[in-house]
């Protein structure tokens, strides 16, 4: 009988450990934010755009360093898109915005 009742609690044990590991496993990071986007060429006041920015469904990150990396190499293609425009601008110039890790759980 003893060896039914240890097989019952390792069962349990190991339940409970699947099911730690699964509940964790679903939470994760996406990237969301917003930035505003102007056509130095353009002197309207309407010029100027911002919209959000979100990557869409089913990109996200495991870890908060994976999510925090992408925003990274977000944020340096943005400042090499600024860097690289030479007057006269022609193009699009990103005048401000911000991109944040934001944690997503069933």
């Amino acid at each position: 009988m003893s060896i039914n009742i240890t097989s019952a609690l390792n069962i349990l044990v190991f339940y409970n450990s699947l099911r730690y590991e699964y509940e964790v496993s679903l939470s994760a990071f996406i990237v969301f934010g917003y930035f505003c986007i102007a056509d130095p060429s353009d002197h309207r006041e309407a010029a100027e755009k911002c919209f959000n920015y979100y990557e869409g469904r089913g990109v996200y990150y495991a870890t908060l360093n994976k999510c925090g990396n992408k925003i990274d190499e977000i944020m340096a293609k943005i400042r090499a898109n600024n860097d690289n425009l030479v007057e006269p601008h022609c193009g699009n110039y990103y005048t401000e915005g911000t991109l944040d890790c934001i944690e997503i759980t069933p």
